[in-house]
Parts: C-alpha cells; structure tokens; sequence
C-alpha cells in the first residue's frame, strides 16, 4: 500500500512541479527559457512527501495505527541503530511487534490461508490480531503479566507503555520476542 501510494505522490509533485512552472511564466516570474534543476527541488519534495506520509500514517486505522500509540514519529530513531549483532529474525519479530503487524491468524486469513481469523490458542471467539495475542489471549497472558508487573494499569495501557519503554531500552523488546517465541506465539 505504501509503495504504491508513494510513487502516486511522486507522479502528483512532478505534476505539481509542471504547474507551478508554467503559472510561473504565464504570470511573467520567470521566464520560458529559464533552467532550474531537479536538485533545485529536493527539500520540497522531501517536505511535501514527509508531510504527505506523515498525514497517511497518522490517519492510518489499520492494524499498524497500533504504533501510533508506541511512538509519533516511527522514522526519527532507528530502533536497531546500535544492535548491529542482532539477529534478522529478532529484528523482523520486534519491528512486528511495534507495528503491530505479525504471522498471526488474522494475516493468514487476509492471505487466505485460513477460512477464519480467530484464535484457537484461548478459543474465546476473538480474531487473532498481534493486540490480541499481547492483551486479550488467555493463552499469552501468563508471558505477558511477568513482563508487564503492573496489575493496577489496564493491561492494554501497561503493553503500550512497556513497547514505548522498549524503544529507549531495546533488550526489553528482544526478551518479549524471546519469551513470546518460546511459548510459540506467531510473530
């Protein structure tokens, strides 16, 4: 989806670009022979696209608005900038973590390799999304209170804020990947 959407934004500056320059000369600002290079351009189109990306993912009501809620800006700090022994799975499982995205039922569903979403680890009827797995699932809950340890906070709430503090302590995050992987919860 975003691929897609980021070359149609691409398409529409370049548009933009072609406009501007012959209201430019129409209005007599510049004229016709007038060269400017794409260069020229760069910051513009950087801010246009971070602006126009910024307002996708803060609209954004998929299962990936989930971050949303762990950071306001997921591009700003690389959260495996300093991890460079890490393995790529542990990467891959934790950035599904704070995407909220992983190879759960809901994903096997929407891919059709299932008939239906939900989870068979509880069986309570719910679809098995990664929120459910880390707030809902009976089956997860056990993992998930010994990583939490806050019993007075909603757990939804207290699973946010134990990823937001993953994000400044990345070794929390590897230990819920670890612990989830070890009770084979898919991610």
């Amino acid at each position: 989806m975003y691929a897609s959407s980021g070359f149609h934004h691409i398409l529409a500056s370049w548009k933009m670009r072609t406009v501007i320059a012959v209201l430019s000369c129409d209005n007599g600002l510049i004229q016709p022979q007038t060269v400017t290079y794409h260069t020229d351009c760069y910051d513009t189109i950087k801010l246009t696209q971070t602006t126009k990306w910024t307002d996708t993912y803060n609209s954004a009501t998929c299962a990936g608005s989930w971050t949303r809620s762990i950071t306001n800006a997921p591009m700003k700090n690389l959260l495996f900038s300093n991890l460079i022994n890490t393995d790529r799975r542990q990467i891959t499982s934790v950035n599904r973590l704070l995407l909220g995205h992983g190879f759960n039922n809901l994903y096997k569903y929407t891919m059709r390799h299932r008939t239906t979403p939900n989870c068979d680890l509880c069986n309570i009827g719910e679809v098995q999304s990664l929120q459910h797995l880390l707030i809902h699932c009976s089956f997860t809950r056990t993992t998930m209170t010994s990583f939490i340890h806050q019993n007075d906070v909603p757990m939804e709430a207290a699973v946010v804020q134990y990823l937001r503090q993953g994000l400044q302590e990345p070794d929390r995050l590897l230990d819920l990947q670890r612990a989830l992987h070890q009770i084979g919860i898919p991610i």
